[in-house]
C-alpha cells in the first residue's frame, strides 16, 4: 500500500447517496466523472450527480 504525506479525506454528501440506489444492478457497470468537487455516476440508462463533502484536508 502506498502512503501519502498530505491526503484529503472526502465523502459523498448524504442527500445524493440515496439517488444512487436506482443505479445498483447485478453485474452493473458504472461510469464516473469527477470535476470541481462534484461526482457524476451513471450507467447506460441513468446518471446521478453527487457532491463531495470535505472531511479533512492536510496542508
Amino acid at each position: 500500500m502506498t502512503r501519502y504525506d498530505k491526503p484529503d479525506v472526502t465523502q459523498l454528501a448524504g442527500e445524493g447517496v440515496k439517488e444512487l440506489v436506482p443505479l445498483a444492478m447485478r453485474n452493473m457497470k458504472l461510469n464516473c466523472t469527477i470535476q470541481e468537487r462534484e461526482v457524476w455516476l451513471g450507467n447506460k440508462f441513468d446518471r446521478v450527480q453527487v457532491t463531495l463533502k470535505r472531511r479533512r484536508s492536510v496542508a
